[in-house]
């Protein structure tokens, strides 16, 4: 059994149709991979900026579980999960079989556990498909179990990388309920978890969680700029360090090329290679102004400060950001990318094309200037001006009481939210 609310076993209560579609992934992958797939097909049928929403929601709602468990602050829950959230799910602990309540303080005791078993823990998203409401979310739970509170089955290493699937609805960017369903390797693990024949005492504190990310840290410095390419998850920390960890198989490091140039850290994967496990690169930032993301590569960050920042994602490439402040932003979208912000700027200038999708509903900006065209789509918001230029079939949402001076072409449309 695990404690992590993302990835435990399956049980519940009444038949509900979400529980109904995760019980048939338990064909495994292949099941995994058509409700992706019907999802998918779904959103395509629905607004694709509802959907967009939906999934920055999920990212948002990992990205809190992160936080919580990197800092044992749970309070970061509440902007993520609502008031009522329920989880259908049943968890327990591995160490005690202890049943956690299917609400939020119910995720927060199963979040502090897990901290204190696997202090290193940390949630990898490898997918998320959203449709409506609704988004399905492809994770995996990454960590170094302490032996000294869990007794692992013969063969197995401290080291462990968990796969499950989770779907939740979500209201008002909130989770409201969850699903959840691990992968039969899970399964098998977690069933033969057993703690050691000494309980732990409860006065025993919880260990600070580990300070060293896992993977192989490469020597750089001196860079306000970062450009990924290619494959790969990258989540940034600005702080006062400057560093890069790549975690990823032995034989796909040797195939990574990292360097700084012109203070721009660029990381570049070969395109001749396979790989079994996700590629991830830690970074730590002290200032950034400007993120390039490109081919199918995922940045993201929680949160970040600057006064100038340019965001640029092509190909199927995304970047997000929780909470974002900063002077002046630009963002340039183009390909299947997608660019999902939050927090507060006080101008921002986006120019988006193809079907990409800029999803900045909940980033506060005096003024704006957004050019959209062929199908791409984007959700804005500003409370003084707004220059709009829709051309295609673009689609611009916009919120807050600015001024507006619209200019459309074709089919193209600007809409206030709501």
């Amino acid at each position: 059994m695990t404690s992590d609310p993302i990835l435990s076993d399956f049980a519940s209560p009444a038949p509900l149709p979400r529980r109904a579609a995760l019980r048939r992934l338990g064909a495994g992958s292949l099941g995994a991979g058509l409700l992706l797939h019907t999802l998918a097909q779904r959103g395509s049928a629905q607004s694709a900026v509802a959907s967009a929403a939906t999934e920055a929601a999920a990212r948002r709602a990992i990205n809190a579980i992160n936080q919580a468990l990197s800092t044992g602050d749970m309070s970061v829950l509440n902007l993520s999960f609502a008031p009522s959230y329920v989880n259908y799910t049943p968890v327990h602990s591995f160490t005690t079989g202890q049943a956690f309540a299917g609400d939020l303080a119910g995720l927060s005791d199963a979040l502090t556990r897990l901290r204190a078993v696997m202090p290193n823990a940390k949630l990898l998203v490898d997918d998320v498909v959203a449709s409506g409401d609704t988004a399905a979310v492809r994770v995996e739970l990454r960590g170094d179990v302490d032996t000294s509170l869990v007794t692992l089955p013969e063969g197995v290493a401290p080291r462990l990388i968990i796969g499950g699937i989770a779907m939740a609805r979500f209201e008002n960017g909130l989770v409201v309920e969850s699903w959840q369903f691990d992968d039969a390797a899970s399964q098998f693990v977690f069933s033969r978890l057993t703690a050691p024949p000494t309980p732990v005492p409860a006065e025993t504190p919880i260990p600070p969680p580990a300070a060293a990310t896992p993977g192989e840290v490469r020597d750089v410095s001196n860079f306000a700029a970062i450009q990924l390419q290619g494959v790969g998850q990258m989540q940034i920390v600005q702080g006062e360090q400057e560093y890069l960890t790549i975690d990823a198989e032995e034989k796909v490091l040797k195939r990574i090329t990292s360097e700084v140039r012109a203070g721009t850290l660029v990381i570049e994967p070969a395109r001749d290679f396979r790989t079994d496990q996700p590629i991830v690169y830690y970074v730590g930032v002290k200032t950034l102004g400007n993120l390039s993301v490109s081919g199918s590569g995922a940045a993201s960050a929680d949160v970040l400060t600057a006064d100038e920042i340019l965001l640029e994602a092509r190909g199927t490439s995304s970047i997000t950001i929780t909470s974002l402040t900063a002077t002046a932003l630009q963002a340039t979208l183009a390909g299947n990318s997608k660019i999902s912000l939050a927090g507060t700027v006080e101008r921002q200038e986006v120019t988006l094309q193809g079907t990409s999708v800029y999803d900045a509903g909940n980033l506060a900006s005096t003024d704006a200037t957004v050019t959209a065209s062929d199908t791409a789509q984007a959700v804005v918001h500003a409370n003084a001006t707004l220059t709009a230029t829709a051309s295609g079939v673009a689609k611009i949402v916009y919120s807050g009481d600015a001024a507006v001076t619209p200019n459309t072409s074709g089919v193209a449309s600007i809409t206030q939210a709501g």
